[in-house]
Formats: structure tokens, C-alpha cells, sequence
């Protein structure tokens, strides 16, 4: 059975897809719990990578801990982030900011992510990648109009259960190509 992965633990062995979920954290509504809570719901098998320490206690005390940590936030998103993209699904949620963080831009690390990965994607077609956000997200538009230049078969969902399905759906691909092993019903 899968679990929530949150900074900076890690297990060096999962069995099972791995969804990490990227997006703004600070400014932004506690989106990470909803789509941890959906994607439980609908496949508990998956585990799931949150990047943010805002969890609420029953999620905390039902993470996973580690025999190993990372002195770093960064390089533990960038290892998650490289291993759900491999193996399972990096799942980009572009959510409307809900209060102001004095000195500095919103989304500011997700946007830098996402362009990262776009072009990460471009190249090797087998990384997983699903994304989606609200209307309200500024610079939404844009983003997905450049999206669709560079990778014109991605879909953009409007709604996070919409992503969490397909970021599922691309867990449930993985194993079907060899990615992990088949998973017990």
C-alpha cells in the first residue's frame, strides 16, 4: 500500500508509482491535501510526494519516514520530481493565489519547474507529466498557450480531480510499460 512522502524523507524503494505534486505552496489554498486525499481515495496503492510542510496532523502522522533524509527541500523535490516523472507521474497544479507573500513572486519556483519539465518532456517521452490549474492563476493563458507549442499533445485540466485522475491513469501506464511491477488488485 502506498503512503504520503513529505520533506525531507525519502525510502529508497517504493512499490508502487509515485505522483509527486508541484505547484505553489506558499500564498496558495492547501491544494497538496486535496489532491493527497483524491488520489488515496480513487487508488490507494499510489504513494504520493508533497513538497509542502503545511500538512495537517493525520496526514503528517501517517507519512512515511524514512531511513534516509536530505539536508536540502530542493534536492529532495528535485529526486522526488525525477522519480515520479520516471516512474509514476509529476503532476503540476497551477492553483489561484489566495493570500499575498510579502517580497516574493507567486508561483515563482513552480513556473521555473514546469518550463523546466515542459522541455525535460520535449526530449524524452517517457517522463509522465499531466497539469492543469485555475482560471483565476495569472499568466495561466500564457502558460498554456506556450505549453501547447512545445508539447502540443498535452492536455491541460481545468479541475484537480480532473488532474488527479490523469496523473492515476499515467501511474496505471507505467506499470503496464515495465515501470514498476504489476500491482495486486
Amino acid at each position: 500500500m502506498g503512503g504520503l512522502i513529505l520533506p525531507k524523507t525519502y525510502s529508497l524503494s517504493l512499490d508502487a508509482p509515485l505522483i509527486y505534486l508541484a505547484g505553489p505552496i506558499q500564498g496558495a489554498p492547501r491544494w497538496q491535501e486535496q489532491a493527497h486525499d483524491l488520489i488515496k481515495s480513487l487508488d490507494n496503492r499510489l504513494y504520493v510526494a508533497s513538497p509542502s510542510n503545511l500538512a495537517r496532523g493525520e496526514l503528517l502522522k501517517a507519512s512515511i519516514i524514512g531511513k534516509h533524509s536530505f539536508a536540502d527541500q530542493l534536492d529532495w523535490e528535485n529526486f522526488h520530481m525525477r522519480r515520479a516523472a520516471r516512474a509514476g507521474c509529476l503532476l503540476f497544479w497551477l492553483a489561484e493565489q489566495v493570500e499575498q507573500t510579502p517580497g516574493r513572486s507567486y508561483a515563482r519556483d513552480t513556473r521555473r519547474e514546469l518550463g523546466k519539465w515542459v522541455i525535460k518532456q520535449q526530449y524524452d517521452r517517457e517522463f509522465s507529466l499531466v497539469f492543469g490549474g485555475e482560471t483565476g492563476f495569472d499568466g495561466l493563458d500564457t502558460i498554456i498557450k506556450d505549453t501547447r507549442q512545445e508539447l502540443p499533445f498535452t492536455k491541460f485540466y481545468n479541475a484537480l480531480g480532473e488532474t488527479c485522475m490523469a496523473a492515476i491513469a499515467e501511474c496505471q501506464r507505467a506499470i503496464k510499460r515495465g515501470a514498476w511491477p504489476k500491482l495486486k488488485s
